[in-house]
């Protein structure tokens, strides 16, 4: 099994080629002709910013799907730059090809929606260098705060606060759910160059639910 990334530097596992063959393919086509040969990508829905309703379920373990937790009708559309992993990539790949109105409803696993459960991502951080919440005068458990990190600010929620420290679960929410989306497009349209250049759509302030 070997890795090819797009210009977006996502990874695809391409197990049914060998290297001498991505070797020979690679003498043929440029990278983004390659990916779409090797990977089923669409051309044609690359580069557009895509706006959308959903409404967002958990799945148990025994495949039932519970009632929706969250929703955009009330927030307005979701947009999002198709084939920059804006959104989760289990939901862009259902989503590609598709045109205004379709409807999706899909089911997708932690892999291919906010990962798994990292135990590594639970860390104890000194309470100095918390930043908490707006009004929350100290740490509670539950209560979300940033940190600092190399990387930028790292979200977070406090599990455990201690007098000096405390402990923080810097994995996504939504880690190690199985989630069901039933989403409905609203919009499709050809990226601008700056949206293409920062890799993100441009969510206008005046936007409004549909």
């Amino acid at each position: 099994m070997i890795k090819v990334k797009d210009e977006t530097n996502a990874a695809y596992d391409l197990p049914s080629f060998s290297n001498k063959e991505i070797r020979f393919l690679s003498g043929k086509l440029n990278r983004r002709e390659l990916l779409l040969f090797l990977t089923g990508r669409d051309p044609d829905a690359m580069n557009k910013v895509v706006g959308f309703h959903y409404r967002l379920c958990e799945v148990d373990s025994e495949g039932n799907k519970g009632e929706c937790f969250e929703e955009s009708k009330d927030k307005g559309l979701l947009l999002y730059l198709h084939g920059f992993h804006n959104v989760v990539i289990g939901l862009e790949r259902a989503l590609e090809g598709k045109r205004i109105g379709d409807r999706v409803e899909i089911t997708l696993e932690p892999d291919q929606a906010y990962g798994a459960r990292d135990p590594a991502a639970i860390l104890r951080v000194p309470l100095k260098k918390l930043q908490m919440a707006r009004g929350a005068k100290k740490p509670v458990i539950g209560g979300l705060v940033r940190v600092r990190s190399e990387s930028g600010w790292r979200n977070g929620i406090i599990l455990k606060p201690g007098k000096f420290n405390v402990d923080v679960d810097f994995n996504h929410p939504l880690a190690g759910r199985v989630l069901h989306y039933e989403v409905q497009v609203q919009l499709i349209r050809d990226a601008s160059e700056e949206e293409i250049k920062v890799g993100r759509a441009h969510v206008p302030k005046d936007i409004k639910p549909k």
